[in-house]
């Protein structure tokens, strides 16, 4: 197996050391050595010298390890996953500027090295990794799977650069040493290596990334997203943060009430995980599973469907349920809501501000008709309960009745539900409504109407309901998507978040620390109703 060559090359090895190293180690152009796969005679700046090449470290001699580009490749052995290119065409012109043939797929991009890749992203061979993480050599089979974890660690690095990138630094490099030596001195550049045998940049939780990255996933069963194996990298991020080595070489600063600046030594933020991260992210690509849009005509149609569900229910509680799905459609369509924020509907502050806006105002401004809402909710940074309030237009101009469906939502609320609870989606035994439980009541619904579609008028046959919809951004996505269509302008999308960005700004701007009351938002409900008019 290839562990073994390891060992019948070390004396080799050791013997052409002694040989090369009359000249300065640090004068790494000037290397010289045998690639590790063709054992081609090399030197020079393409070719890929391992940072280690001449040094000894520890109880380790020198590595001697150099490859051609073309020679370094990924092994077959392990089946690591490759996003298609956006572009295969660009993909041609690079690898043929490389001096490679064409590439029959996307995926043979990432999986060789690039001349030169070294000198811009720090590079450790495979052996020296491995001792870096082992303390030991690698011995015979059971380190295959080790070292070709390895092999791909160092490539997703190398491909965090373009190759015109590195084709670029290359030509400087070399302008820069001949200008040099043309005037009788070789250039101080910082030296190559060597690296102390241990994870000073974050190889370990890389290691750990891509291993991870070969279980099945979520979103696909031969691999784990990128988005997905991060976390590993934020979970050691903040396990170090804790340690006494944090603690050690941490500075803070802050002046002025500025955020905090912290100085660390912390492997997964160094500059050579910075750029295997962007390298491996590039390769795997994502899978971005949004929640479907609903066109307008879909919405009506579930809207028309869940009233005719609430006339059509016996039982108190089938009635209820059915009475807050109605009115949670046409909230969260109309208000832009997303997920649980429909659910933080709370009783008492919207029915103090029920009969407000049942008439265009005399004006001047001349408002039109319109219903408050209050979401209240616990938000980070802040004490207490925060309370934000949004004008509604009451019917919208493709005829969706916001107005009748609160009332009705608060009429049901208080005469089927026997609770004193805050909230106004509450279960008949009072417990507040879930996320889950409304969103299944939502794809009951959905299932139903796409049932119900005989004639595929809603052009819903190719939907799979369960999959691609949901509370969580659908009637969001829905609502913007539609305000859009209808040419709301993009200010006024803004000003209709705008509790939002309090939300997100943690409670500390604008700093608002008193409930919002009517008189806080009246002068502001005419550019309000500019976003939910139109729809």
């Amino acid at each position: 197996m290839r562990m073994n060559l390891y060992f019948l090359e070390f004396s080799y090895l050791n013997f052409i050391a002694l040989l090369g190293l009359s000249d300065d180690q640090n004068q790494f152009w000037k290397w010289k050595g045998n690639c590790k796969s063709c054992r081609k005679a090399l030197t020079g700046l393409k070719p890929l010298f391992c940072a280690n090449f001449c040094f000894s470290r520890g109880r380790f001699s020198a590595c001697r390890s150099v490859w051609c580009p073309d020679c370094y490749v990924q092994d077959d052995m392990v089946k690591f996953h490759y996003a298609k290119a956006a572009n295969d065409d660009q993909e041609e012109i690079e690898m043929e500027e490389l001096g490679r043939k064409s590439c029959d797929n996307a995926g043979d991009r990432y999986k060789v090295g690039i001349p030169g890749a070294h000198l811009s992203v720090s590079f450790q061979c495979d052996l020296c990794v491995f001792r870096n993480l082992y303390r030991r050599d690698p011995s015979g089979e059971r380190d295959d799977m080790a070292l070709c974890i390895i092999r791909r660690i160092n490539l997703d690095a190398f491909w965090s650069r373009e190759p015109s990138t590195l084709k670029a630094n290359i030509g400087q490099l070399n302008t820069l040493i001949t200008l040099c030596e043309g005037q009788g001195f070789s250039p101080h550049l910082p030296a190559r290596g060597p690296f102390p045998v241990e994870d000073t940049v974050g190889y370990s939780v890389a290691f750990g990334m891509l291993a991870q990255s070969l279980r099945a996933g979520r979103h696909s069963r031969s691999y784990t997203q990128f988005g997905t194996i991060r976390k590993l990298r934020s979970a050691f991020s903040n396990l170090y943060m804790t340690s006494p080595t944090c603690g050690e070489n941490q500075v803070t600063s802050a002046v002025g009430g500025s955020p905090k600046t912290y100085l660390t030594q912390c492997p997964t933020n160094s500059l050579w995980f910075a750029r295997w991260s962007l390298g491996c992210e590039t390769r795997m690509g994502f899978i971005l599973k949004q929640n479907k849009v609903m066109s307008i005509e879909v919405l009506i149609a579930l809207i028309k469907l869940t009233r005719k569900k609430i006339e059509r229910s016996q039982a108190e509680k089938e009635k209820w349920k059915c009475i807050m799905l109605f009115s949670y459609i046409i909230i969260s369509f109309v208000g832009a809501l997303r997920g649980s924020e429909g659910l933080q509907l709370h009783l008492q502050e919207t029915m103090l501000d029920l009969d407000k806006g049942k008439k265009i105002s005399s004006g001047p401004p001349f408002i039109n008709p319109h219903v408050i809402i209050a979401l209240e909710g616990r938000f980070k940074g802040e004490k207490g309960e925060r309370c934000h309030k949004i004008a509604l237009s009451s019917t919208t101009k493709s005829g969706i009745p916001v107005r009748q469906a609160l009332e009705l939502l608060l009429a049901g609320r208080q005469s089927l539900v026997r609770s004193q609870s805050p909230w106004v989606f509450v279960n008949i035994d009072g417990s507040k409504v879930s996320f889950g439980e409304m969103n299944e009541l939502y794809l009951d619904a959905m299932v139903e109407l796409k049932e119900a579609d005989d004639l595929n008028v809603l052009g819903m046959d190719e939907c799979e309901i369960r999959e691609e919809f949901s509370i969580y951004r659908s009637f969001r996505r829905s609502s913007t998507t539609h305000a859009q269509n209808v040419e709301v302008p993009e200010e006024v999308v803004d000003v209709h978040n705008r509790w939002r960005k309090i939300e997100r700004a943690k409670g500390r701007a604008p700093k608002l620390n008193m409930r919002e009351r009517y008189s806080d938002i009246e002068h502001m409900i005419p550019t309000m109703l500019r976003y939910s008019d139109p729809l």
